[in-house]
């Protein structure tokens, strides 16, 4: 996801950028998915001005769901769909050989398994290939109140649109406050697991090139 991104700043924005693969202070790092700049006018990597998170989601996600702590750490969000096979994790073992010479060969040696199923079992996995992505938009790290949209239903409350601070209590709030007898559903998602939290529906996410571009100056 950091190098769809590094590919997408360069292409569309001509930023170069860094990413660090390294052991250090997590700390340091946790808030930093881009470590280095270069803007097009300059001549040397920098420290950017600004902090940069990434963040995924499955192709049909519709969330950024960043915890309350979390957020401000960033100065800025980005969400990136991934569409993810249902055998990717297969395909990542085998690229990695962890099938091969690790799980299969130890079911042979301990006969489990013959050589020949062994090695029919392994190809049969895919082989990895490159992930189709999507970088769906960011948000600004800032105080924001909380904005919902929704649909009522016979009983139940399903929101479909959410910007801001999230907080259970509030469902509580909206329950009352639509008259709703039955849940407060979130589409697609049905509920958050934590308390605290900003939630951005992909809707509510700036993704114009203006947008990028005072992304960019900030930088």
């Amino acid at each position: 996801m950091k190098k769809l991104f590094k590919n997408f700043s360069l292409k569309n924005l001509k930023i170069q950028s860094t990413l660090k693969h390294k052991e250090g202070d997590l700390d340091k790092f946790i808030n930093m998915d881009i470590h280095e700049v270069k803007l097009k006018e300059e001549k040397a990597f920098r420290i950017p001005k600004k902090t940069i998170g990434i963040k995924t989601t499955n192709f049909n996600g519709m969330w950024l769901d960043i915890p309350g702590k979390q957020f401000h750490r960033s100065d800025y969000h980005i969400l990136v769909k991934l569409f993810l096979e249902k055998d990717h994790m297969f395909s990542f073992f085998k690229e990695i050989s962890v099938f091969k010479d690790k799980l299969l060969k130890r079911a042979v040696d301990k006969g489990y398994f013959t050589k020949q199923t062994a090695d029919n079992f392994f190809n049969t996995i895919p082989n990895l290939n490159m992930i189709p992505a999507y970088i769906t938009g960011f948000v600004k790290s800032a105080n924001y109140d909380h904005k919902y949209k929704g649909k009522k239903g016979r009983k139940h409350y399903t929101i479909t649109s959410w910007k801001g601070q999230y907080k259970r209590s509030f469902l509580e709030q909206i329950k009352k406050k639509e008259s709703i007898e039955g849940d407060i559903k979130f589409a697609g998602i049905n509920k958050f697991s934590h308390d605290d939290a900003y939630i951005f529906n992909t809707g509510n996410l700036k993704w114009s090139e203006v947008d990028w571009f005072s992304v960019i100056k900030s930088l």
